[in-house]
This record gives C-alpha cells, structure tokens and sequence, in this order.
C-alpha cells in the first residue's frame, strides 16, 4: 500500500505507486473481407477507392485498370465461380443502383434478411479453390459498409484479429482466426450434415444477395497519387484508436505517431466533410499538411506537433509490428505466437503519467502478464503508470557503488517499461521478461525470479536497496534510545486487536504505538506491509482508507486538541488502548481531558503529557497522507488498484483474459 503526501499540507493530487510501462500498438482488427466471387479479398478505402489481393500473398490493385480490361477480368471470374459451385442459387438482378452506407455497425437476427443464416451455423468460405470451415459468430451491417457480413470463427489461421471492427468487440476468437466476410459469399453447411459424421460434403448456397455500390460491377475511383509499396495488412479491413501506432502517408510524404483524435472533419480542399484524425508526430510535419488547430476539437491546439490527415492515409507503424534492428525477441513469427502482434517498443524519451483515464482502460492496457509474472507486473504498475514518486530511481547517474547491471538495468526499467507504459498505456511481456532475467543475473541468491511467484515486498527490498541504491523512504525513530532506523517498507504489526473490520489508520497507530517508534520527518512516499501470515487471515477485512492522518507519528509534531482546536498537550493512553478510535480522537489540552473524562465517567483516566508542563507550544501541525495505490493477492495473483491523476482508481490485472491455449497469450486489462 502506497502513501503519498506534499509537505505537510496536500494542495496538489496525489502521487501514485507501483507501475509498468508499455507501447501500445494498436487493437487487433478482424481484416478477412471477401467480395461476391468469394475467392479474393476486397478492402473498401475511405476515399472510396477498393483494393484487391488474392490470398495470401499476391496483392492487385485495381486503381489504374483499364475498363475493358476490368469487364474481362470481371466476366471470367464470374464463369469460373458458376462452374465451380453447380448447386448454387442463380443470383438476382446486379445492377448499379446506390445504396446506403450504414453509420453504425448493428446485428441483423431477422431470418429473411439473413436468408435463413443464424449466429452459430457452421459455413465454409472457398479461397482459390480451397474450402475453409468455420463458425459463424455474428451476422450484421458494419459501419461504412452496404453489404450484409458474418463474423466468422475460422478453424484455422485465415483471418487476422480476434473480432474487433473500429475498437467495438462483436465476437471472439483466438488471434488470426477471425474474418468478417460478405454472407452473400458464404456457404451454409445444413446442422443435419454438421452433426453427422457419415454426412456427405454437400453444401447449400446462400442466395446472393442484392448487388451493391461495393461490388466488383461498379468501376473504381479516379486514380489517386501514388503511395509508399503497402504489405498485405495494409489493405485489410482496420481500425485505428486513440492512442494508435501510426505510419502517416500523405502527399507524398511519411511520417510516424499517435493517433490522438479521430472524427468528422473538412478535407483538405474544403469540399465535402472526410473522416479524419490528428496524430502527434515524431519528428517535423512535412510542408503542405494541415496543422491539428483546423480539427473541430478545442484540446487539438495542445498536440504538440499534431496534424490533421484523413483516416485513409493512416497505415500500421511497422517499427511497432517487427520491432528495430536491436529488438532480441526472435523472430516476428515466434514473438507473435508467445505474447500476440501487439508490441510495445522502445521509448528513450522521458514521459510524464497520461491524464486522461479513459485512455488508460480496457483490453491490452497495463502490463501483459506472462510465466507468473504478475508480482512484477502489478508492483511496476502502481509505482509508475500515475506517479513520479519513484522517477528518481530512473534518473541517478552510475557511481562505482552500483553493481555491473546498474545501467542495462535503469535502461530497461525506463525506455522499456516506464516511458513506454506511459505513453502508449501497453507493456508486452518480453520485456518484462528482459527485466526478470536481469534481476535473476544481478540476484543469484533469489531463485524463481524468471519463473515463479514472487513476495512483491521482497524484490522491491532487493531493488531499492541492492539494485538501484535509492535512498530510504522512511526514517523511524526509538523513542526509548533516539537510535534511528532507515528502511524502505513499514510492516504493520499488530497483537492488541480483535477481530473484525480494520482500517490502515488504526493499524498504522497501534503498530507504531506498540514498538514504541515515530517517523523522525514526515515521509513523501510511504509503503505500508499489511499484516498477514500465508493464508492466515488476521482480520476479516481491512479498509484502505484514502487519506490517513500521520501528525501524531512525527515526531516533536504538535497536535490539535480534539475538543477545542488549540494545541494538545497530551493523550489518553487508556481511551486509545480500550476504544477503537484514532491518537487524534485522544489528543486534547489539559481542560478538554478532564471535561471530557467527567462527562463520561472516567474520572480515573490520567493524560499522557507529551512535553513538560509550562514549555513552550508551537502551533498545531497537519500531516496527511493520501493512497495513491493498493497492491492485492488471492490465490497466489497479485493485481492492484491505482488512482488516477483525475482521481478516479482504476483495477489493474495482468492477465486478466488468455487469448489460444498452450501456445497463447494472457491479455492485461484495466
């Protein structure tokens, strides 16, 4: 548990605790597309141009064809696919007439307009000749499309994503295998063929469906510029998020950033309204683009270096999806079967903590937890995602103190973890790994770092004080001897309490009271140790409280009185001891106490004088502390509760969802 505090009075918000950092790339998109030949895959442009690539590795782009040349192509796959399907329903009438695109991606469940398909049927997509069988997991309209498409969970690697479409989940499916396909080019496998295994390979048709704007019979777009050589992925089906990872090619011109708004706006040439986004660059805006203050947004001003480009000019950041050339993870094949397509690079620029929450939270934010890692995990998380409380463990320069790690260390804590986590809310699991095999390295005597769970109290002890050699947190004083202990971490130990409900404002009390020690100067930053003994329960709950009251644990600090507000001169040790109350409910002044004790009838109750009778009284003092992180376990899981800069606590769990079995990947989410 985390505590933060300014001073003696909080002005300011609070300060957060344990972190970890990542880049986050982008959400997996579902990308299979197929048009009414139902052997090609088709990906429609927001500039209204249509690309089309045979399966998987031919790409055919269909912007300068001619005509002629278009109408041939056209009418020979057409008489290549009735041969090919005997049984198929003759189609309906394919003419060019307009029709509407839908602003909203919704479920179709009507039977007649589905033609009889159902969410759940088994179906097979024929690519080249080739069947491919699935499951048909959702059935709708998507947004900026006409056409009627299934969601479709392939038996083996087709598609590309898990079933997101523009950040909106309409079904799940182990990565590569899903696809949102024209229900037009789908066969349904009738459910009595699907159930029997003696069945025959037969399969009915769909009827096809209306021809639309989208169909190969409609003549492409006027040619645009030519653009940058595009890989497969860049043609699919995609969406992009705030947040997003993004190679921007535009006018001639490239550039890499983050996408940090995406909506309606002017084109360039103020004609008509185009689907835009504002991207902070990383490096200088070429000539020629539009600044992001001209985007209808009032924060647009404050991207730094931001620009506004149309939707269609964005393209995956290939640095992200292959990583650099010093990038160790193997190779990009290997990388996305362990830990999923999603990386989180390298940042070397310092960042700050993200102000907006709302980007903080959902699927593939936080830490990606992987081999038990989650005491890590969750201990960096809270350090780091909404705190600089421990930024300075980033920041010290190298002494002949450290040992031979020291930099490789610091380097990976911050550009791989810290910085990263940071700005693109997103921590793959290799580097995390990269850090457990260097404490492992630096940490012989610890055993398991690379492999099993971990006490997170212990390696923050060995980091702070073996690794990284930061100062103490916290320096407690005997009040018996004056000796002074520096440490990094209080255990909270506690025998005088029965069980029950118990607050960190009580057990902090009677932890300090009972060793008989203060704080010998209010602490900034303070890591409390809850009791527990394995899986002993020693209260049947404790309550975090967000702010604790620490004055009556600094040492020479002057109280108030609780009855009038001046300062206090002493404390009722029997009160404190019998009652469940705080030590500033049993602070008073010598009139107040024996007001007090009267009225209740316990006149026997004698004050404890903090100071000699008759010296001096500074005024009262205000030491406060606020919670900015909670760190929790069950059942061997660590996660944690962290407050956001807004306020607001967002649950952190580093593998709260798996994507495949053995050969998957967890899923971290907020």
């Amino acid at each position: 548990m985390n505590w933060d505090m300014n001073g003696s009075e909080w002005s300011a918000p609070p300060r957060y605790i344990y972190a970890n950092a990542g880049q986050l790339h982008k959400p997996n998109s579902s990308t299979v597309v197929e048009n009414s030949y139902g052997n090609e895959l088709i990906s429609w442009n927001d500039d209204s141009r249509y690309d089309r690539r045979r399966k998987p590795d031919f790409i055919d782009s269909y912007d300068e064809v001619e005509p002629n040349h278009f109408r041939e192509r056209e009418i020979r796959d057409r008489e290549t696919r009735n041969r090919s399907r005997p049984h198929q329903t003759p189609a309906r009438s394919q003419s060019s007439h307009a029709v509407a695109v839908h602003d909203r991606t919704f479920r179709v469940d009507d039977p007649v307009s589905t033609g009889g398909a159902m969410v759940g049927d088994r179906c097979v997509w024929v690519s080249e000749g080739v069947p491919h069988k699935g499951t048909i997991k959702f059935i709708g309209h998507l947004k900026g499309h006409s056409n009627l498409y299934a969601g479709v969970d392939f038996d083996e690697k087709v598609g590309k994503g898990t079933g997101v479409f523009q950040g909106e989940v309409l079904f799940q499916t182990p990565e590569n295998h899903a696809g949102f396909v024209l229900l037009s080019a789908l066969e349904i496998i009738p459910r009595s063929l699907a159930v029997s295994a003696t069945a025959n390979n037969r399969h009915i048709s769909l009827v096809q469906k209306q021809a639309s704007a989208e169909s190969l019979r409609d003549m492409p777009s006027p040619p645009v510029p030519p653009r940058p050589i595009m890989r497969a992925e860049d043609y699919m089906i995609d969406s992009f998020t705030v947040g997003s990872c993004v190679e921007v090619c535009h006018l001639g011109a490239c550039r890499s950033g983050v996408i940090r708004w995406i909506g309606d706006a002017m084109s360039d040439d103020h004609d008509h309204i185009e689907k835009s986004a504002v991207v902070e660059l990383d490096d200088v805006s070429p000539s020629g683009w539009r600044p992001a203050y001209e985007a209808p947004m009032s924060s647009a001003a404050g991207v730094v270096n931001g620009v506004l480009v149309p939707t269609s000019a964005l393209r995956r950041d290939r640095r992200v999806d292959h990583g650099g050339p010093n990038d160790n993870r193997g190779s990009p094949n290997q990388a996305r079967t362990d830990f999923g397509s999603i990386d989180s690079g390298v940042e070397p620029t310092k960042c700050e903590p993200w102000r907006v929450t709302d980007d903080l939270v959902g699927r593939m934010k936080g830490i990606q937890g992987h081999r038990n890692s989650c005491y890590l995990d969750a201990t960096l998380y809270a350090m780091f995602v909404q705190s600089t409380a421990f930024d300075r463990l980033l920041d010290r320069p190298a002494n002949r103190e450290d040992i031979p790690q020291y930099r490789e260390l610091q380097r990976l804590l911050a550009t791989e973890v810290v910085y990263p986590l940071r700005k693109f809310h997103y921590v793959r699991a290799d580097h995390i790994m990269k850090v457990r095999e260097l404490l492992a390295k630096a940490l012989p005597h610890m055993r398991g770092l690379t492999s099993e769970e971990k006490d997170p109290e212990e390696v923050l002890t060995a980091l702070f004080g073996q690794l990284l050699k930061a100062p103490p947190l916290v320096e407690l004083i005997n009040l018996k001897d004056n000796k002074v202990d520096r440490t990094y971490l209080c255990p909270l130990i506690v025998d005088d309490w029965t069980a029950g409900v118990a607050t960190t404002q009580h057990l902090l009390e009677r932890s300090m009271r009972s060793a008989n020690i203060k704080f010998a100067y209010p602490p900034k930053t303070l890591i409390l140790q809850l009791p527990r003994y394995g899986q002993q329960k020693l209260f049947d709950k404790i309550l975090p409280l967000e702010r604790i009251e620490i004055t009556g644990l600094v040492n020479n600090a002057v109280q108030a009185c609780h009855g009038c507000g001046k300062p206090a001169e002493g404390m009722c040790p029997e009160c404190f001891l019998c009652k469940r109350i705080t030590l500033s409910e049993v602070s008073y002044c010598v009139p107040c106490a024996n007001r007090v004790h009267y009225n209740a009838g316990e006149q026997d109750h004698a004050i404890r004088l903090f100071y000699p009778s008759g010296r001096p009284v500074k005024k009262p003092a205000c030491h406060r502390m606020v919670l900015s992180a909670v760190l929790c376990i069950e059942t061997s899981h660590y996660v944690a509760f962290v407050r956001s800069l807004s306020g607001r606590w967002i649950f952190f769990d580093s593998m709260a969802d798996r994507e495949g079995l053995s050969d998957g990947f967890n899923v971290p989410q907020r």
